[in-house]
């Protein structure tokens, strides 16, 4: 016998079918929110993880260099000489510019020299040595009259600055050689020669080379005199001229002992 549906059967059919699809939506929920209760505490409030959440910085190529580091200063090892730096506000003593130089003591000592050269002093062509004080010494020199004998002179030397210059004007007087004859004989050719003696004035300077001290030149220019010839020649010439050139050079070079 078939049984055909009413329609309260068909309407209790659908509130089933309605029921059934309530029940499982809330089944979904439970088991969403049961999830989120297994979780740990941490986690959760952290929220995303690093591989779910999106980088807030993308580089824009894979190729990007590092961010280069400053370098540090490099100090090496100080030398053997080192010196700690002077202290905060040092300052090094100066001289005063406005202070008086100290008075130069004047010189009280003798000054003596050696020296080669030409001229009266030096015997013509020889040595001198001078011995006395800065501004007043005693010269004296031998040499060669170029060949006609010995030649000598002696006197003084007056300077008018002391040793601590470096050019030293002077004047010397001295007497010696002072001229060489060579002259034929009026009556039977034959040549005399021979030297003179006279006195010699001159006038100079003394250079100090570098700093005043050892080493010295003088320079000079003088005039001369001399004696009558030998009566022996002078019969043989007939006379006796007079001399030509009286004027003289005076160069010497020589080492200076004591002085300032």
């Amino acid at each position: 016998m078939l049984n055909l549906p009413t329609r309260a059967d068909s309407a209790f059919f659908l509130r089933s079918l309605a029921r059934a699809f309530s029940l499982g939506a809330l089944a979904l929920v439970a088991m969403g929110t049961a999830s989120a209760f297994a979780q740990p505490p941490a986690a959760a409030a952290a929220g995303p993880t690093r591989a779910t959440a999106a980088p807030a910085f993308q580089p824009a190529t894979s190729d990007a260099q590092p961010t280069a580091q400053p370098a540090q200063p490099y100090y090496p090892a100080p030398p053997p000489y080192y010196y700690p730096a002077p202290p905060p506000g040092y300052s090094a003593l100066r001289p005063n510019p406005t202070a008086s130089p100290a008075p130069r003591p004047e010189p009280t000592f003798l000054v003596a020299s050696l020296a080669l050269g030409l001229g009266t002093p030096y015997g013509i062509i020889g040595g001198g040595f001078t011995l006395g004080f800065d501004y007043l010494s005693v010269i004296a020199g031998v040499g060669s009259a170029l060949f006609e004998g010995l030649g000598y002179g002696a006197g003084l030397r007056a300077h008018f600055l002391d040793t601590s210059h470096r050019w030293r004007p002077h004047f010397t007087a001295v007497y010696g050689t002072t001229c060489i004859y060579r002259m034929p004989s009026f009556y039977s050719g034959a040549q005399s020669s021979g030297v003179l003696r006279g006195f010699g004035f001159y006038l100079g300077i003394d250079q100090d080379f570098g700093e005043p001290g050892a080493w010295f030149a003088t320079y000079g220019l003088g005039y001369i005199t001399h004696e009558e010839l030998p009566a022996s020649v002078r019969n043989a010439i007939g006379g006796s001229p007079q001399l030509d050139m009286p004027i003289d050079i005076l160069v010497a070079f020589g080492y200076r002992f004591g002085g300032k």
